[in-house]
């Protein structure tokens, strides 16, 4: 439940921000706006998590795709709970840079980072899996963010 009220806060924060930059409902005629003067009255995610009382102290998440995106939003609101994080990263330099920023910004270590995770690959789903159940027997949530891009980088660049 604590989950699920967390991912509403990050989604309804996102929301907000998007509504005032694109000018979307009542916050009309301020497309033309800094995006960062717009959204800098919104909370932060530490402070709404703190306002709501969400705790996830114990808990062990495995995310995918918490390396950028909505992805990196939720695990910095995972971390800023206090949950322990297992980041499933396809390219390992980037997730590992992910999970310091994260660190850095919370204050949370409890985080470790399972890659290279290669959704397309069953062979390496099966292996991550197994990594993942030795680090963590218990999982507590598991958020699935990743997406699998299967156009080749030739179509991807026209």
């Amino acid at each position: 439940m604590a989950v699920a009220r967390l991912l509403l806060v990050v989604a309804a924060a996102v929301c907000a921000c998007l509504v005032m930059i694109t000018g979307s409902g009542a916050a009309s005629g301020t497309g033309d706006k800094d995006p960062e003067q717009l959204c800098l009255p919104l909370q932060d995610g530490p402070a709404l998590l703190a306002q709501r009382g969400l705790r996830m102290a114990g808990k062990t998440v495995v995310l995918t795709g918490g390396d950028s995106g909505i992805g990196l939003g939720v695990a910095m609101g995972l971390a800023s709970a206090g949950a322990e994080l297992i980041m499933l990263g396809y390219h390992e330099g980037k997730a590992k840079e992910a999970a310091a920023n994260i660190t850095r910004a919370t204050g949370n270590t409890a985080i470790r980072v399972v890659a290279p995770f290669d959704l397309s690959s069953l062979q390496s789903v099966r292996s991550v899996a197994a990594r993942v159940l030795a680090l963590a027997p218990s999982i507590d949530v598991l958020v699935c963010d990743a997406g699998v891009n299967t156009e080749s980088e030739s179509a991807a660049s026209l």
